[in-house]
């Protein structure tokens, strides 16, 4: 869960103002979507196997991390004003 809020401080440097709340949104509804697959799934499978399926979609969204551009404003804290244009 710790990687999807550092998702929504990505998304709150990185989009254009008029979708930042929207898109931060998704981040809010993933996350309540997480908890009801939880509630609907240990009503029929053990947890141990709850556990073994909610592994995936946190590690998709880690390893997709690798592939996100840095922001602007980390750019232009490392001095590289070329590429935060």
């Amino acid at each position: 869960m710790l990687c999807i809020h550092f998702l929504g401080v990505y998304v709150a440097e990185f989009a254009h103002p008029t979708i930042r709340a929207n898109l931060n949104l998704i981040t809010a509804f993933s996350i309540s979507v997480g908890q009801a697959m939880v509630l609907n799934l240990k009503a029929f499978l053990d947890y141990r196997q709850v556990s073994g399926i909610l592994i995936f979609p946190p590690s998709l969204v880690m390893l997709l991390l690798f592939w996100l551009p840095e922001s602007p404003f980390w750019l232009l804290k490392a001095d590289k004003n070329e590429e935060a244009k």
